[in-house]
């Protein structure tokens, strides 16, 4: 095992503070836009872009169009709206609208379309495709647009950006169209700001990573990127089309758009009329409904083909037979890439779904994980997993339920994400486990955030703060920890291989290729970067128990 040297030394500089001179102001096909100077660092940034038509009237439920209008003087400098959120709220502070397409866009303060061909990393922030924002603090780019560009893009929430029903002659996926034409925006402008469009990376975070690898797998995507990162991606094994319009159909009858169980009664025309016509308020007390509904004892879902991909929580992508025709997880991508997952992930889904109850959480509650996710598969699971194996722990059925989540949809899904990418196309896989709980809090909506953060340690999300080089002032934007100089060194570690992803199709350094067959070297993200085995000594059952419920 070897400790991993940050080798370039850009990186490493210190951080001064900006000197606002005149505003920046780049020029594009559609008119000019004039951005700001970030506070600490020095770099620019562009808020609230267009990049499509707005999602409203005819284009409600529906692809998008491309931004044709031209602006004249476009004023980049407030926050973008955050698409409508469903289930909870993570918009930053920032209002909610249906119109809200935008990207936002960070520089480095010298970067120019004369002198500069910089890498470009494009950002697609998860919350289960049912919430999430380009304005939330965490998603900001001014630390880590040091030697490259950094692309965030809104797209849509929930049934908005996902509602499928072949009645309705809707095949869904309209948010992986959003993202597929926020890409072509950077490719046709990026130029503008200094960027090279054969110089990008995709990187995404749990829903963000499903949707990230979807569009990968796509046999477009390398006109899109050079390489995709995918962050605690919960597994892309993905509904069909008609396995979506179950679900949707119960949407559909819940909001009087329909009079019956099926939707056989009313024409195509007359569903989407109807759906056109519903308000945000009745959508969203809608989905709630319908989600209670699904998952009355509240337990945290894996989501299975056995409770239909979490039902009420799975609105996403769906292989349509046109954008989308083979799950991902079993197509790969044809890009290069960066998998992994945190070794705690599942403590996040835990206590979401319980909260305090998670202390107190009993063997009966397990039984109902276990059979709410896994149905006949749960004895099999429970003789792999039995409480006795974490009798050790301070509270051993919420380590066991946890333990399940992160092994079964995470961490084996980033060992089969590789091989097959690997196997498939031939690219090459770099593979990690973040095994390190920050020093900092890095998400301000958290009650009694350092007891629950103690409790959670390296959990779902505990890695975008080092990715965006949040290193100060946490959690963002104006908190009051700083991370420790081992923290700040891993956190420039990742910023550069990233960056190098973009750049050249490799995180470079001294990360090795997976190996087929999962038994190569990884990168273990601890207490510092360390290269060494990455454990899947439990993937071959997972992925036994995955191929089993999905052929039956």
């Amino acid at each position: 095992m070897s400790s991993l040297i940050l080798p370039f030394t850009i990186l490493a500089a210190a951080i001064v503070l900006a000197t606002p001179t005149a505003s920046p102001v780049v020029s594009t096909a559609n008119g000019t836009i004039h951005g700001g100077t970030c506070l600490d660092t020095e770099a620019n940034y562009f808020l609230s872009i267009p990049f499509a038509e707005p999602p409203l009237g005819d284009l409600r439920f529906a692809s998008p169009r491309p931004y044709s209008k031209t602006f004249g003087n476009l004023d980049a400098t407030s926050p973008a709206p955050s698409c409508i959120q469903f289930t909870r709220e993570m918009s930053g502070g920032s209002i909610q609208s249906e119109d809200c397409l935008y990207l936002n866009i960070w520089t480095p303060a010298n970067a120019s379309a004369s002198s500069s061909s910089l890498p470009v990393k494009v950002w697609l922030y998860g919350g289960t495709n049912q919430y999430g924002s380009i304005s939330y603090p965490l998603y900001q780019g001014c630390e880590s647009a040091t030697d490259a560009i950094i692309v965030s893009l809104n797209y849509r929430s929930g049934p908005l950006g996902w509602f499928a029903l072949e009645d309705a002659e809707l095949t869904g996926n309209f948010a992986l169209q959003d993202q597929l034409l926020g890409l072509r925006w950077v490719q046709e402008n990026i130029r503008a700001f200094g960027g090279d469009p054969s110089k990008v990376l995709l990187f995404g975070q749990s829903a963000g990573a499903i949707d990230a690898l979807a569009i990968s797998t796509l046999p477009e995507a390398p006109k899109y990127m050079k390489a995709v990162a995918l962050e605690s991606t919960p597994g892309s094994y993905l509904p069909t089309l008609s396995q979506a319009a179950e679900w949707n159909r119960l949407f559909t009858s819940e909001l009087n758009c329909t009079s019956s169980s099926t939707t056989t009664n009313l024409s195509a025309q007359a569903i989407r009329k109807c759906l056109r016509s519903v308000s945000v308020s009745q959508l969203n007390s809608t989905v709630s409904i319908l989600s209670k509904q699904a998952n009355p004892d509240s337990v945290p879902l894996v989501g299975t083909p056995y409770n239909n991909y979490g039902q009420g929580n799975a609105w996403g992508p769906n292989i349509d037979g046109s954008l989308i025709t083979q799950s991902p997880a079993q197509a790969g991508s044809r890009v290069p890439l960066i998998i992994g997952s945190n070794a705690q992930d599942g403590t996040f889904y835990t206590f979401a779904a319980y909260g305090t109850s998670s202390l107190t959480l009993t063997h009966a509650d397990y039984d109902d994980f276990l059979v709410g996710n896994f149905g006949p598969y749960a004895s099999l699971v429970n003789q792999t997993y039995p409480l006795s194996l974490f009798n050790k722990t301070s509270l051993p059925v919420f380590e066991a339920m946890s333990t399940v989540v992160t092994h079964s949809r995470l961490r084996c899904f980033s060992r089969a994400g590789a091989d097959v990418s690997m196997r498939s196309h031939g690219v090459s896989a770099h593979t990690y486990s973040f095994n390190h709980a920050p020093s900092c809090d890095w998400m301000d909506q958290v009650p009694n955030r350092a007891a629950v953060l103690e409790l959670l340690g390296a959990t779902h999300t505990a890695e975008i703060a080092f990715v965006f080089g949040h290193t100060q002032n946490l959690p963002p934007p104006s908190g009051t920890c700083n991370f420790t100089s081992a923290e700040v060194t891993m956190s420039k570690w990742m910023v550069g291989a990233w960056t190098n992803m973009a750049r050249g199709g490799s995180p470079g350094m001294e990360w090795p290729a997976f190996e087929e067959g999962g038994e190569g070297l990884g990168v273990n993200f601890g207490d510092e970067a360390v290269v060494g085995e990455i454990d899947y000594s439990m993937c071959d059952f997972w992925d036994r128990v995955w191929e089993d419920m999905l052929e039956h």
